[in-house]
């Protein structure tokens, strides 16, 4: 009974938080364009972060709690569904995607190089606090190298005047829109908040009743749930001719989810690793199908329905072999 109670917990406010997440989204968009922000820039970095505040609230939330390692296996989980079956649902119900990006190849070579980072820092059976330290600082590499290679300087000056502008000049240009927007956005990562607090505590309690670890809770059921804010807007920007804010979203949430989330946790609470060969099917699971994106989009920059299906199969089998 109390297991069925804690299951319905676990939806209820996995809702909630996707619908807080949705919202913050929604916000940081409408203030980015306010500060007239690059939309690419919004893409990668500001809203890849905002579909990931349910990833970042649960990291914090759980090493707060004790509970780090359900952050890893949500970090892992969503990465895994991010690219198939956001991506793969994405195809299958807009029937093919035609996907063209600026810096595909660049961005490609990042989630690599920040997926092999951690795997390097896993390797000792723990993620320390230095090593947080190490995958938050790449995260700010990233973003760093990400602005000194945008398409032209006048954007980067145009920029770096609003990020650098004078606090007490921004204050005297704020208008009655951008106030209502950060009103919106901070109530909702109160929410957020809150609702992953009840998400983490009624994955603990679920792990009890089931024969689950924290990790594959977190690996499976939160993951899933984490990575709806990335669906909506996928399927969002596709309809509105956007291709470049989906692949930016999706490539950014990934490289954010390795580094900078993992990050925040490790330096909240060490991540113990008691067996890499634990993680190796998730890890491997990954590769694989995120390989198989690459070739389809680096084939002819279109993703065909047919190849939608077999990224979605690749998550089947996945749940297949890590639960069999």
């Amino acid at each position: 009974m109390f297991s069925v109670i804690w299951f319905f917990s676990l939806v209820l406010f996995s809702l909630i938080l996707i619908k807080a997440a949705d919202f913050a989204v929604h916000s940081l968009k409408k203030i980015s364009f306010k500060l007239k922000v690059d939309i690419f820039f919004i893409s990668a970095i500001v809203v890849a972060l905002g579909t990931c505040l349910p990833e970042i609230v649960v990291a914090i939330t759980s090493s707060l709690e004790g509970r780090p390692s359900l952050s890893l296996g949500n970090v892992l989980g969503a990465n895994i569904a991010n690219v198939s079956l956001v991506v793969g649902l994405s195809g299958v119900i807009l029937g093919g995607v035609n996907l063209r990006a600026p810096n595909f190849t660049r961005e490609v070579k990042s989630v690599f190089i920040a997926a092999f980072l951690l795997i390097l820092l896993m390797l000792d059976g723990v993620i320390s606090r230095v090593d947080g330290l190490i995958l938050i600082s790449a995260y700010a590499v990233y973003i760093t190298l990400f602005l000194s290679e945008g398409e032209s300087k006048e954007e980067h000056q145009s920029f770096g005047r609003h990020l650098f502008k004078p606090h007490f000049e921004f204050v005297n240009n704020i208008d009655f829109k951008l106030t209502e927007e950060l009103v919106k956005l901070f109530i909702s990562l109160g929410v957020l908040l809150f609702s992953a607090e009840m998400i983490v505590k009624s994955a603990v309690n679920l792990t009890s009743f089931l024969d689950f670890s924290v990790f594959d809770i977190g690996l499976v059921f939160i993951a899933i749930g984490t990575t709806l804010p990335e669906l909506a807007f996928s399927i969002r920007s596709i309809k509105d001719h956007e291709p470049s804010m989906f692949l930016g979203n999706i490539l950014g949430s990934l490289i954010a989810n390795w580094t900078l989330i993992i990050g925040v946790a490790a330096l909240i609470s060490p991540i113990v690793v008691e067996s890499v060969i634990h993680y190796f099917v998730p890890l491997f699971s990954f590769a694989i199908i995120f390989v198989a994106f690459r070739y389809f989009l680096k084939s002819k920059n279109r993703l065909e329905r047919w190849e939608a299906v077999v990224l979605l199969s690749f998550y089947i089998i996945f749940l297949i072999i890590e639960f069999a």
